[in-house]
């Protein structure tokens, strides 16, 4: 199938058990095989559990050693699992064939996405070997600028991947809201790393977005949601970073105001400044813009293009979302 999106490999919590394929599953303490969906709830198991252990312990000799009652024990509770998978598969099994069975994509759309981008699913394994080159490494920095470039270009990459896999399900107006994000973040990561000097106030305006965060949180959810503890310190961090991240609010009467951003530049102006990207902002910003926000453009949008918009005349302007990520 199309590599949208590479399976994440999780521990397995047993050697049978491989979540990244989907074959099996965990729940508590017993391994389930395809197609049994287990419940210590069900009665009979529950009932069989007690049954089962009752039994094996009244059926230990009076005498017994201690290593023989274990080995019995086991014996009997042994006996109780393989009952109750046989009780669960005969109640919870899964129809091999149903109409009514979720699909989480459009299998539809992946072909179509395939036929309209064969270059790039003919280059993506240099894609990927470039990816891990940069990432998948062990590192020593020294700076702080350095360590930001990685993670966020990290993060970067992750957004990327979103993008694609909104793009191969059909759903290109997800992908450009999306595309803002990930713009936003590689003007970002870009304009840093052509002026270190300003990474300071990037880290430190973290301190204001968390003070503009709790302020809500304690209003619509009340007093003692966060502890006093926790918001004194926020407070007092606000505090620490705040006037440097004051601006004039009104140039005759002198007064000032907290700016909404950590830099002096608007975001159209730092992108700019970026050169390449700043020739994508109508692409990458003003357009996906107007689908993030409430507004008339998303409404029409949605009214007037198919699903599958990627294949109307009418969104042309918006194919190249999957291109410019």
């Amino acid at each position: 199938m199309l590599p949208l999106r590479q399976a994440r490999s999780l521990p397995a919590t047993s050697s049978e058990h491989n979540l990244a394929t989907g074959e099996g599953s965990y729940s508590g303490t017993i391994w389930q095989p395809d197609g049994v969906r287990g419940d210590w709830s069900v009665p009979e198991v529950q009932e069989g559990f007690v049954t089962t252990l009752t039994a094996g312990l009244h059926s230990l000799p009076a005498g017994l050693s201690a290593h023989n009652g274990v080995l019995a024990l086991g014996i009997a509770i042994s006996t109780f699992i393989l009952i109750s998978a046989f009780i669960l598969r005969r109640r919870h099994r899964v129809p091999e064939n149903t109409d009514k069975q979720i699909i989480f994509g459009i299998p539809d759309e992946w072909k179509s996405f395939e036929q309209r981008n064969l270059l790039f699913f003919e280059r993506f394994p240099n894609l990927r070997a470039a990816l891990n080159t940069a990432f998948i490494r062990t590192g020593f920095t020294m700076e702080p600028i350095d360590r930001f470039v990685f993670f966020y270009g990290r993060l970067c990459c992750e957004d990327f991947f979103e993008v694609l896999l909104c793009c191969g399900n059909g759903y290109g107006v997800a992908a450009l809201k999306l595309l803002r994000t990930l713009y936003e973040r590689a003007v970002t990561l870009r304009y840093l790393h052509e002026h270190q000097e300003e990474l300071d106030a990037f880290l430190d305006f973290h301190h204001v977005q968390l003070h503009k965060l709790t302020m809500p949180i304690v209003e619509i959810f009340g007093s003692g949601t966060i502890s006093e503890k926790v918001l004194a310190n926020v407070k007092t961090e606000f505090e620490m970073v705040k006037k440097q991240f004051m601006i004039t609010d009104c140039k005759n009467c002198g007064t000032e105001k907290l700016n909404h951003t950590w830099s002096k530049l608007d975001f159209v102006a730092m992108a700019k400044k970026t050169e390449h990207l700043g020739k994508l902002i109508v692409q990458a910003y003003y357009l996906p813009l107007r689908h993030a926000n409430s507004s008339v453009a998303c409404c029409w949008v949605g009214i007037t293009l198919r699903r599958n918009f990627l294949q109307s005349a009418a969104a042309k302007p918006l194919r190249s979302g999957f291109v410019i990520a």
